[in-house]
């Protein structure tokens, strides 16, 4: 059998929608849960927002220290049994967001902790061998990117209905309790119905047999500290994370304290800013056919850091301006999106080639972990800086635009000369493949 016969890479548009769906529910309750449920158990059950603070901090912690030790767990797992940690994800998902938007009266800080720490863990479960099956769906590397990119398309569209929902609720005369219960009973509904759909259609690759056995596969950590390009797209994706986040965090304050414009106009602003990055999506899908993946990335990102750096000299006069600059950015997401986590995969299969070690969800988990962290500190960032230099508008517009043009400058210079293009992957593929037929 030749290569190119058993490790075809085409993948039917039923398998690729079977695997994408899932991350609109997924996705779904973001907003709901992380700006709206704060706000929700200050307001309806007289928790402290310093309180609620705490709260979330420790559930982000627990979070944070589980990935490994589930990456790990899901590398000696066969594919039924991984199948069965995302049953159990889910299982452990639905009462815990129950529990979170229907709290015990009189205990409404204990059912928000334990509800917090049941959805995280749920969600990691699903989570890690959800992405880390990118590597099994296809070994060619452009159609990595198109699963990756709907995968991201579809969670971008969930993103979006996160915050739509509640808002058209709202505006129906709908309280926002009932908003918000709507919005997670939703993504329930949905993510039964497309987690049931995965794991009773979706077909995978079969996994190449390691060189190694398989308990030094689970016991070593060496290999990974020895993967310099793991290293460096890990500590990239760091500081992009941290790049997303800071402004993120600070857009609503940007909005209404640099820009001087009134609430009712943030939906406006993260609206076209999505939107772009939706519709630039196939386009850079389409560039990757014909430029290199890692220089499209990184292009992407010093394109976003030099368009973002004049939203730190706007004002009130010059509002107009933060339009054309979400459009710009807002499609540099596209990049972002589209094209890193393919290269994960790749990294992984280098991993796989360079170690005889398959630590594919490790290396996912690991990265999934970065993702929370970035995201976790970038708030920390933004806010404590903020109180350190006055809250001033002058100093919102620096560390909102200027700060997360500087990260984004280190993550382009961090992954500067990476050397696993797509002809090397191909390569490397070619040569797994011949070490498995013999």
């Amino acid at each position: 059998m030749s290569d190119s016969t058993r490790y075809s890479t085409k993948l039917s548009k039923s398998q690729l929608g079977l695997y994408a769906l899932p991350a609109l529910p997924l996705s779904l309750p973001t907003l709901a849960l992380y700006i709206n449920l704060p706000t929700w158990y200050h307001e309806q059950w007289g928790l402290s927002l310093g309180f609620i603070a705490l709260i979330l901090f420790f559930a982000r912690v627990s979070d944070l220290v589980v990935d490994p030790y589930i990456g790990r767990m899901n590398d000696r797992l066969s594919d039924r049994a991984q199948r069965r940690v995302i049953i159990l994800g889910g299982l452990i998902c639905i009462p815990s967001a129950l529990l979170l938007i229907y709290p015990v009266e009189h205990l409404a800080a204990a059912s928000m902790s334990l509800g917090l720490i049941g959805l995280f863990f749920g969600w990691t479960l699903i989570q890690i061998p959800y992405l880390s099956w990118l590597v099994r769906l296809s070994s060619n590397a452009q159609e990595r990117i198109q699963i990756a990119s709907l995968r991201e398309f579809l969670g971008l569209i969930g993103l979006l209905l996160s915050a739509l929902i509640p808002a058209l609720l709202v505006y129906l005369g709908y309280s926002s309790t009932e908003a918000l219960r709507a919005v997670v009973w939703i993504a329930l509904v949905l993510g039964a119905v497309t987690l049931t759909l995965l794991m009773a259609n979706l077909r995978l690759k079969p996994s190449i047999k390691p060189r190694t056995s398989l308990k030094q596969t689970i016991s070593t950590w060496r290999p990974i500290q020895r993967n310099c390009l793991a290293k460096r797209l890990a500590i990239s994706w760091f500081f992009n994370g941290l790049a997303n986040g800071v402004p993120a965090t600070l857009f609503p304050l940007y909005i209404t304290t640099v820009l001087f414009l009134p609430e009712s106009d943030r939906t406006f602003y993260i609206s076209i800013y999505f939107l772009s990055c939706i519709l630039s999506i196939p386009i850079w899908i389409k560039l990757t056919r014909s430029i290199d993946r890692m220089n499209l990335w990184r292009t992407g990102m010093f394109i976003s850091a030099v368009v973002f750096i004049p939203a730190s000299l706007l004002g009130s006069d010059s509002a107009w301006l933060f339009i054309p600059i979400c459009l710009l950015t807002g499609a540099m997401l596209g990049a972002d999106l589209s094209i890193p986590h393919a290269i994960q995969a790749d990294v992984a299969d280098y991993h796989l080639w360079r170690f005889g070690l398959s630590q594919t969800n490790l290396l996912f988990a690991l990265w999934n972990m970065i993702t929370k962290l970035a995201l976790a500190l970038s708030a920390t960032l933004a806010f404590g800086l903020l109180e350190l230099m006055g809250q001033s508008p002058l100093a919102l517009a620096l560390i909102y635009a200027l700060l997360p043009s500087v990260f984004k400058i280190i993550a382009v210079l961090v992954v500067q000369d990476f050397k696993l293009s797509a002809n090397t992957h191909k390569k490397i593929k070619q040569r797994l493949a011949q070490e498995t037929i013999r």
